[in-house]
């Protein structure tokens, strides 16, 4: 049995819950044995309070006090620079020549770390779960022209293609970024995929096609990536004369979150939730009938959590994502339908997929069928066969 070191300082609220990518990786090591180190921020990426430091878990929980940030400011990069300063010192002291290191990025001053220390490990993995900087683009303030904004990243760029060159071991959260860092920035390397996913909460039960009331179901980020214009238009266009009561139920939070509540402040079709625990969103969102992936055209975004949640319950989806391999794994299932981001558009993929109860439970079923590639009890078993046998 090893020493394993998991370093994720952007990560989520911690509980025992252990939906977290890490949190849940941390759990599967320290089952089957291993002692395990989950190195993490004290300032939590999400609630942007301090986390508990009395939780009991089954694994060690590091925290590098580094200070508080705001997502894009400056005080983000010195606490980027403090964590990476602290980690360094922490892991020197380490002498444990056959331990594992899983490090998630984008955090690149924590690959900057290790690589300084790479010859003091028995094996590094990067686990690459986003684009960056290239997803920075969706941040561009539009008063600054786009060829300068290319321009301030391209440091960043080389950066990448000069730091990821000292490490050989990847997993990925989507072959779409696999393939992206092959061709950008890595050569010689052992790759493995693993979805996001998401554990099983309770048996899914069945989809039922809508008697009176059709419920169309948003889970997620309601931030510049997503757009829910478009789907309450639809809905209110639905609703003209319809023998339905069409409704869009939004489970998230995030920038736009009140601009939507003032644009549907006289709709009495559209309702938002709080966010809320994997367990009772699942039983939640059972009880709608069509969930909805509004992402952008321009979003740098492949395989994401939402994905799984509606392909677990077994929600027929309509999809704006223009990423291929969601869209072929949609169309390999028969789980969804993949269109522009136009109201009409969707207006007529709702229709066709409540045209009849047969073609509405087939796409359900296919959505169920689906989840076979992103059940945690079976994928992260892989991504521990990778990590402990398969690196060279």
């Amino acid at each position: 049995m090893k020493d394993i070191y998991i370093i994720a300082p952007y990560i989520g609220k911690i509980d025992n819950q252990l939906q977290n990518r890490f949190l849940y990786l941390s759990s599967l090591f320290s089952s089957k044995g291993h002692k395990v180190s989950l190195i993490t921020s004290l300032y939590c990426h999400t609630t942007k309070q301090k986390h508990d430091e009395n939780l009991h878990l089954p694994f060690n929980l590091e925290f590098f006090d580094c200070g508080t940030y705001e997502n894009v400011s400056l005080k983000r990069f010195f606490h980027n620079f403090s964590f990476s300063l602290k980690l360094f010192f922490w892991l020197n002291k380490k002498n444990t020549p056959d331990s594992i290191v899983i490090v998630s990025f984008p955090f690149l001053s924590s690959l900057f770390t290790l690589s300084l220390l790479r010859n003091k490990f028995f094996k590094i993995v990067v686990d690459i779960q986003d684009l960056w900087p290239e997803s920075f683009i969706m941040l561009k303030p539009r008063y600054i022209p786009k060829f300068i904004f290319d321009i301030l990243l391209k440091p960043f760029i080389y950066l990448n293609k000069f730091i990821f060159k000292m490490f050989k071991n990847y997993c990925f959260v989507s072959n779409t970024f696999k393939d992206y860092f092959e061709t950008q920035y890595i050569d010689t390397y052992n790759s493995h995929v693993c979805f996001i996913g998401v554990v099983p909460t309770a048996s899914p039960g069945n989809i039922s096609y809508p008697n009176n009331v059709c419920k169309i179901v948003y889970v997620g980020s309601l931030e510049k990536s997503y757009e829910l214009r478009p789907f309450f238009d639809a809905v209110d266009i639905l609703n003209i004369g319809a023998s339905l009561r069409y409704e869009l139920h939004v489970y998230g939070s995030g920038s736009n979150l009140q601009l939507y509540k003032s644009i549907t402040l006289d709709s009495d079709y559209i309702f938002f939730h709080k966010p809320v625990s994997v367990f009772d969103l699942h039983t939640e969102i059972k009880n709608c009938h069509i969930a909805i992936n509004p992402i952008i055209k321009s979003s740098e975004a492949s395989i994401i959590n939402k994905h799984a949640d509606y392909s677990f319950v077994g929600l027929p989806v309509i999809n704006t994502q223009t990423n291929k391999e969601y869209k072929t794994m949609l169309a390999r299932y028969n789980a969804g339908l993949s269109i522009d981001m136009c109201s009409n558009q969707i207006v007529e993929s709702v229709n066709y997929l409540l045209s009849n109860d047969t073609v509405f439970s087939n796409f359900s079923q296919g959505s169920r069928e689906m989840f076979s590639e992103f059940n945690r009890e079976v994928i992260y078993e892989y991504y521990y066969e990778f990590v402990t046998k398969k690196i060279v």
